[in-house]
């Protein structure tokens, strides 16, 4: 007998992922992982395979609700298969990094499929040394960048020994029909908008809570102003995207980036973000662009999870935006400059007040944010997105192949057609920088100047 579909509506921040996708400008995470030795098509989906069973999202596809009623609903895929999500490439002769970036460049241009499980795999062979690799996109109403090194983590082993998971055959369930889809839609539409309403009002009583909101809120509405009016500087890139992508890739070693900072003092991540600086000073510089008064803002994705909840699934997240110090001739004034300003915006807890902007949308009818979302040009709401995400610390595997780095790859959207993604594994802080083809066509001289900033920070004074 089949078991009715249990209802998994999306969350508000969810669902304005999915809505605010465009087909030029695809919504979805990627991730390179690089192996040491050749896989083969056939391993990859029996690795696939035994583990999909404890990722039951990667087997769901988003169903929208009737008249758009509230935001789509997570249910099993009728007869998944996991090779329907699986494609082997050959990386062109040489098959060095610049043809892998190319590749996985073109790859991630592709929109996924909307009506199925938000996902693919791609196995890319033929490189150089001989080796494989892999790029996997899911989509970002699936999950954020601490949920995706934990769902990555779930794909690998901590041995070179494969060993295949088992789980219980799933127990038959019936697709759910429209009536009780429309039911469901409608009970959400009334009952959460006021459950919600009603748990920010009684934090709100609070006096504590209520300066603290009060406070976020004004940070975050002169943000809000600052984009809609248009008021600064654009870049080449803060512009409408195209279809075309570039990618550039290279890494760093974390325990380089540790003595930069006992040395000098910050966080991994004030190392990061004073590189990213660096290397736009020396690009800005390279093309002719003036740098006096320039300011220049990253937005900066901040987890907002609470403990115990890194695996959970979704987006559960706010974000700041970061000065760049570009205008620093030293790169110790620049890491000064940097720490400096991100203590001045943990002090004010900057933060905050894009959660609490975007715990609003939690009140809107979905109706609303899902017409707002899916028709509204999407503005620059800074100059790039700068994202950084730990990944595991010790060596992983993948169907008995070691992975040699894991390379994050941040989505870009029009207004903002940089985006740069740090992910840390196995002893390498891995960047990826990911734009706009037309928009930033040197894309390369950006990544040499970002390493030359921290090859210049490890050398010192």
């Amino acid at each position: 007998m089949a078991l009715p579909v249990p209802i998994r509506r999306m969350t508000s921040l969810d669902a304005a992922f999915l809505y605010l996708e465009r087909r030029h400008a695809p919504l979805h995470v990627g991730c390179v992982i690089r192996l040491d030795r050749p896989l083969s098509l056939d391993g990859l989906l029996r690795h696939l395979g035994s583990r999909l069973p404890q990722l039951a999202r990667l087997q769901q596809r988003a169903v929208p609700a009737p008249l758009s009623l509230a935001h789509p609903t997570w249910e099993d895929a009728p007869d998944f298969d996991v090779s329907d999500h699986v494609e082997r490439w050959t990386v062109c002769r040489p098959g060095g990094e610049r043809e892998l970036g190319e590749l996985v460049a073109t790859l991630m241009a592709r929109p996924l499929d909307l009506a199925r499980p938000m996902w693919e795999a791609h196995l890319l062979d033929e490189l150089r040394d001989g080796s494989s690799a892999l790029l996997i996109k899911v989509h970002h109403c699936v999950i954020d960048g601490v949920s995706g090194a934990a769902l990555l983590d779930g794909l690998l082993e901590a041995t070179p020994r494969s060993t295949p998971r088992h789980a219980a055959p799933p127990l038959p369930r019936k697709e759910s029909g429209i009536p009780s889809r429309a039911a469901s839609a409608a009970a959400s539409a009334l009952v959460d908008p006021a459950r919600l309403a009603a748990r920010a009002l009684g934090v709100l009583r609070e006096p504590a809570a209520m300066r603290r909101s009060r406070d976020a809120l004004r940070d975050a509405a002169s943000l809000a102003l600052s984009t809609a009016l248009g008021s600064e500087a654009r870049l080449p890139w803060n512009a409408p995207v195209g279809r075309r992508r570039r990618l550039a890739f290279l890494r760093f070693s974390l325990a380089d980036a540790r003595w930069i900072r006992s040395a000098y003092g910050g966080t991994i991540n004030d190392v990061v973000l004073t590189a990213l600086a660096g290397g736009l000073r020396r690009y800005l510089q390279a093309t002719g662009a003036p740098l006096r008064d320039a300011a220049l803002h990253a937005l900066v994705p901040v987890s907002i999870r609470e403990p115990g909840a890194e695996g959970t699934l979704g987006n559960r997240l706010s974000a700041v935006r970061v000065p760049l110090a570009v205008t620093p001739e030293s790169e110790l004034d620049r890491l000064a400059a940097t720490c400096a300003a991100m203590e001045a915006l943990k002090a004010r807890r900057a933060f905050d007040g894009i959660a609490l902007l975007v715990g609003a949308i939690e009140l809107l009818p979905a109706p609303l944010l899902a017409l707002g979302a899916s028709s509204a040009p999407l503005a620059m709401v800074a100059h790039l997105v700068a994202t950084n995400v730990p990944g595991p610390r010790e060596r992983r595997y993948l169907a008995g192949r070691a992975v040699k780095a894991i390379h994050a790859i941040a989505p870009i959207t029009d207004g903002m057609g940089l985006s740069v993604a740090v992910f840390s594994y196995a002893g390498w802080l891995h960047f990826s920088l990911h734009a706009d083809a037309d928009l930033l066509p040197d894309l390369d001289k950006l990544g040499a100047g970002v390493e030359e900033t921290l090859a210049a920070l490890r050398a010192g004074p």
